[in-house]
């Protein structure tokens, strides 16, 4: 498993977005996602995710508009609120039933990090 990575998120419409990420479900018209210093764009991670999966300790963001996440495991979901950085859990993204769903705030530009994981 690959752990962590950082994406850049810009929602371009000027309402808030609800955005699943790492499903098979696609990205909203406006809403552009790209691996921050890499050359990956997001359906090459969606594809690294199915392959080899993702293993996170936690979600931070840099916009605290992004307040809430629900974390999907194993096609279970479990809301979580956090302001900035949710922290000391195990997420697993596996681009099937291991996934998470972030609202993303109205005309924004913002990072989210899953944060590696530490045992």
């Amino acid at each position: 498993m690959i752990n962590g990575f950082v994406l850049d998120i810009i929602n371009e419409n000027t309402e808030e977005i609800t955005v699943s990420l790492f499903t098979n479900k696609e990205i909203p018209t406006g809403v552009s996602i790209t691996a921050k210093n890499s050359n990956y764009d997001y359906n090459s991670l969606l594809l690294m995710s199915i392959n080899e999966g993702f293993m996170g300790g936690g979600i931070s963001t840099d916009d605290e508009r992004i307040c809430q996440v629900t974390v999907f495991k194993n096609n279970i979901s479990c809301n979580y609120e956090f302001h900035k950085i949710l922290d000391n859990m195990e997420i697993i993204l596996d681009g099937r039933k291991n996934y998470i769903i972030l609202t993303i705030p109205p005309s924004s530009k913002s990072f989210v990090q899953l944060m590696p994981f530490f045992k």
